[in-house]
């Protein structure tokens, strides 16, 4: 089996919620939600992302170095292609990997025999460096879970078929929640200052 490499990043605090009302709460904890930090690669599918977990260790602490996460999250981007809202981002990391190829570990880890359906970091290099901009993605049918409900009616929309739209909406509201717990910590924090 060949895998599909594709990835997406995925909003850890959604935009429409750092270009609202909580951009200033963001910047005073030190969060730039317009940086890359707020942006975090993660593989689509998850036969790839199973296929990471089961390579050599280097591998999967190479690309959390490179800040991928141990998650999928599909953009709605056909195989090959990704948002053309991405590409800066996948610039970033496509440029860290070139760089990076040169450096003996990971020239050993790219050239390394690995069997078909397992992960591979000079596949997943040459499966990204081939894949190209998508134009606009055809709307999807909308999930109507009450999560998905509530997200919507912030403007966040999702995009994918309707488990993709109710699993991103967990994503968002566990991340929102990291978002409380942070906030709660520094308010805690700057009282008892």
């Amino acid at each position: 089996m060949t895998l599909k490499y594709d990835f997406d990043f995925f909003s850890i605090i959604p935009d429409a919620v750092v270009q609202g009302e909580h951009k200033n709460i963001l910047s005073e904890i030190g969060f730039d939600a317009g940086a890359s930090q707020n942006k975090k690669p993660v593989l689509r599918y998850p036969e790839t992302l199973t296929a990471l977990m089961r390579a050599p260790d280097e591998v999967k602490s190479y690309l959390a170095n490179l800040g991928f996460g141990g998650t999928i999250y599909d953009s709605g981007a056909p195989a090959g292609t990704y948002l053309p809202s991405d590409e800066a981002h996948r610039k970033e990391i496509m440029g860290k990997l070139f760089v990076q190829q040169a450096l003996p570990n990971v020239k050993a880890m790219m050239s390394a025999n690995v069997p078909d359906g397992e992960f591979s970091l000079s596949d997943f290099w040459e499966y990204n460096i081939a894949a190209t901009p998508v134009g606009s993605i055809e709307k999807p049918q909308k999930s109507t879970g009450r999560l998905v409900e509530f997200l919507d009616r912030f403007g966040i929309e999702l995009t994918g078929t309707p488990a993709q739209q109710r699993r991103t909406a967990f994503n968002y509201a566990s991340m929102a929640l990291v978002f409380v717990l942070m906030a709660i910590w520094w308010v805690g924090r700057s009282l008892a200052s």
